[in-house]
């Protein structure tokens, strides 16, 4: 940059003003070429933002390259940087002449993620124009918005026309394919340019398909144990406080296991693969998690009781829809009964079905007294369906699997214990034919901890498994 000193803008003479001005439209010319050019110059000398490696790889695979895909681990500030090429993609183009437009499964993500850090850069850098939730407008031009999920016909995608398009696709991995193929005509030219972030958690999503070795997109891939936390990559102590940590990631380790689903997912940004003994897989879950179904009847709740440091956990269904409503250490029986009595007293429920194996008995005598319409279930009994199931707990728990098939399920999108718990299930098959499921304790002696959240969710949905009245009434 010119010092002010060698600057015509120091001369007295009766031309300064006009030098100056001309001084200074050549730096703005200058200045804004770079920008335009030079997207990590842009954000970090504009807006103030100070990228680690991967942000700066992403950020410069879309100045090269038409379309980009991003699978990501947990915490790797993927939103954050889409936002920022949001910003400069539209501040360092002429109004009319380039077009942002983004979208994300959920009506939270589109506003509460990703237009949330492009409002932030805005007002940062005093960038042009006005913005709102999910628009930025400038002049009387709309040259960004938000595309919410109640707007998923890809018609609304029809009549964006500019000879340069951006289309931010986050989250991906829940965003239908149509989508996929409605944004893609958008950025049909040359100067246009699709990007698509999210954690890799549906191995059947069109975000899989894009991410597969020989694609055309151009595909980074951001693996947690890369990030700065594990490398010692040098940021600044706040970029360092949002990334992923060591203590989460061993935390998902030790809980569910390398070949997690999850884990891979959330700490490897991979798409998971499906263990061939997993008795729920991973895409039913994230459907189930994806998918809206109204409340409806019969309304009941599976509790499992916790043991020797183990969480004792009640679900409550209404119909197909389930959620975990209780979660809590009970080191005593009679406080156990007592958080079984406050749910059914304050959500209702025609009956409580608690597996009766062990302290869960006494939970079910004592909640009995009290009127409650419990049924102990002794997970370990001969099956209805005896030829097929070596115990009640394969047939219940195969009853789960089938709906999760069927699609008939409806579980809380924000709820990650249950789906890995849920995901960490394996069965397998004896020598009679019959259907057996992973014993609790089979799971911890490979470092899987108690499935409780999955057993209570299994137990709330055990009537459909019921032919011939084996649930014991106390």
């Amino acid at each position: 940059m010119m010092k002010s000193s060698d600057s015509p803008s120091a001369l007295s003479s009766d031309g300064s003003r006009e030098e100056i001005s001309r001084d200074r439209e050549s730096f703005a010319r200058v200045y804004a070429e770079t920008a335009r050019r030079d997207p990590i110059f842009f954000i970090e000398e504009t807006i103030g933002a100070r990228l680690w490696s991967k942000q700066r790889e992403v950020v410069e695979a879309v100045t090269r390259t038409r379309k980009v895909a991003v699978p990501s681990c947990h915490g790797a500030g993927k939103s954050f940087i889409a936002a920022q090429i949001i910003a400069w993609w539209i501040s360092t183009r002429d109004a009319g002449q380039s077009f942002a437009v983004t979208t994300a499964p959920t009506s939270r993500q589109v506003r509460a993620i990703l237009w949330r850090e492009v409002g932030r850069a805005h007002r940062k850098a005093g960038l042009p124009g006005r913005m709102n939730q999910t628009e930025w407008w400038i002049g009387p031009e709309l040259v960004a918005f938000g595309q919410k999920p109640a707007d998923y016909d890809p018609a609304a995608f029809q009549g964006i026309h500019a000879p340069e398009v951006l289309v931010v696709i986050d989250e991906a991995g829940g965003v239908p394919g149509e989508i996929f193929e409605a944004a893609e005509s958008l950025t049909s030219n040359e100067r246009s340019r699709m990007l698509v972030i999210g954690n890799p958690d549906d191995p059947t999503s069109r975000f899989e398909r894009v991410c597969r070795p020989g694609s055309p997109w151009k595909v980074i891939r951001i693996d947690g144990l890369q990030t700065p936390n594990f490398t010692g990559e040098d940021v600044s102590p706040q970029l360092r406080d949002l990334l992923l940590s060591p203590t989460y990631a061993e935390e998902v380790k030790r809980s569910y296991g390398e070949d997690s689903p999850i884990y891979q997912a959330k700490i490897r940004g991979i798409f998971p693969t499906q263990q061939a003994d997993g008795l729920i897989p991973w895409a039913w879950i994230r459907a189930a998690q994806s998918r809206t179904i109204q409340p409806g009847e019969p309304r009941e709740m599976g509790m499992d009781v916790g043991a020797g440091g183990d969480l004792t956990v009640i679900a409550r269904r209404a119909g197909s829809v389930v959620r975990i409503i209780e979660a809590k250490a009970t080191p005593d029986t009679m406080e156990g009964v007592g958080l079984l009595l406050r749910a059914w007293r304050e959500k209702g429920a025609t009956r409580l079905r608690v597996d009766s194996v062990g302290v869960g008995r006494g939970v079910v005598d004592r909640a009995t007294e009290e009127g409650a319409p419990v049924e102990g279930v002794n997970v370990g009994e001969r099956a209805n369906d005896s030829e097929r199931f070596i115990n009640r707990r394969a047939e219940v728990f195969w009853g789960l699997r089938e709906r999760f098939e069927a699609g008939d399920i409806d579980l809380d999108p924000a709820d990650e214990e249950t789906a890995a718990q849920l995901s960490a299930l394996r069965y397998k098959t004896n020598s009679r034919g019959q259907i057996l499921i992973e014993s609790k304790d089979d799971m911890k002696r490979r470092g899987i901890r108690s499935p409780d959240r999955a057993d209570a969710v299994a137990l709330a949905f055990a009537s459909d498994a019921e032919t011939d009245g084996k649930i014991e009434i106390w």
